[in-house]
């Protein structure tokens, strides 16, 4: 139990940090930040579980841990969960071209829009191009002189990866 309410004050505390970092400072590797926080926050669980009390401080010996590493990597693989929900959480908010529709609906007009009034918004080219900077930035593709983009081995390998997974799976050419 102590390693659960450890992990959730530190996971509480992880997202006070992100969102605050996120405000304060324009992060442009978002997720590489998140991980840098959620590291951080190990420390935070650690410290944590540390200052707790004991399980069998308030709980039956039947209820408590069979030893105090299993409640400690308990409470770190369920902190590791919350953050990776999390995580997929804020990439949706953040990349979802159906999230920002239901935000540019909700603050458009009461009498909504057509897909003509609202295509203006998502020109694909802009799509695209806002993708490619973000891994541009990541490291995963370089922008050439003349604006033509190119993979880089991270690029590469990666691309690699997807496509062989893409075929596994049996998914199409698109996202």
């Amino acid at each position: 139990m102590r390693g659960l309410v450890a992990a959730f004050l530190a996971f509480v505390l992880h997202i006070g940090v992100q969102a605050a970092l996120f405000h304060l400072v324009h992060v442009r590797r978002k997720l590489a930040t998140m991980l840098m926080v959620c590291l951080a926050g190990v420390a935070v669980y650690a410290a944590a579980y540390a200052r707790l009390p004991d399980d069998l401080a308030y709980l039956p010996r039947a209820f408590a841990a069979a030893s105090d590493w299993v409640n400690w990597l308990n409470g770190a693989f369920v902190y590791w969960g919350l953050f990776a929900g999390y995580y997929q959480f804020v990439n949706m908010a953040d990349n979802s071209v159906g999230v920002r529709s239901l935000i540019e609906l909700e603050h458009g007009p009461a009498t909504g829009l057509t897909l003509r009034e609202l295509e203006p918004h998502y020109q694909h080219g802009w799509m695209l191009g806002h993708r490619l900077d973000r891994l541009v930035v990541a490291g995963f593709l370089e922008k050439m002189s003349d604006g033509r983009y190119r993979c880089t081995h991270k690029g590469a390998r990666l691309a690699r990866v997807f496509w062989a997974l893409k075929r596994l799976l049996g998914l199409g050419p698109g996202g």
